[in-house]
């Protein structure tokens, strides 16, 4: 599969996020640390990328332990899961069965 520059949101050292036509999501693939400017930043371009793509859901893979597996679980419980379901995935896999079945 061809991508075009239109399907990727953000391609930085620390963050690849593109639409994924073939899982019908946006994937993001966090490739290092992100300051909380650089942080808060990728999390708007996702809320963005959601609208623009209709999305109903948001899974997320997190890391087995660390800083950023502690960061996502906490914004997981900020959000109500309404109108966005979210869910978070100790691998890609079932994230991604997860998002087909949705």
């Amino acid at each position: 599969m061809i991508e075009s520059r239109d399907d990727v949101y953000v391609d930085e050292p620390w963050l690849l996020m593109r639409w994924d036509a073939e899982n019908q999501c946006v994937h993001s693939v966090w490739k290092g640390f992100a300051n909380s400017a650089e942080f808060r930043a990728a999390l708007m371009k996702g809320l963005q990328a959601v609208r623009d793509r209709h999305a109903t859901g948001y899974a997320m893979v997190t890391a087995s332990s660390g800083l950023g597996k502690i960061t996502v679980e906490e914004i997981v419980k900020m959000v109500d899961n309404k109108p966005l379901l979210m869910r978070t995935f100790n691998s890609v896999t079932p994230a991604l069965k997860w998002v087909r079945e949705a």
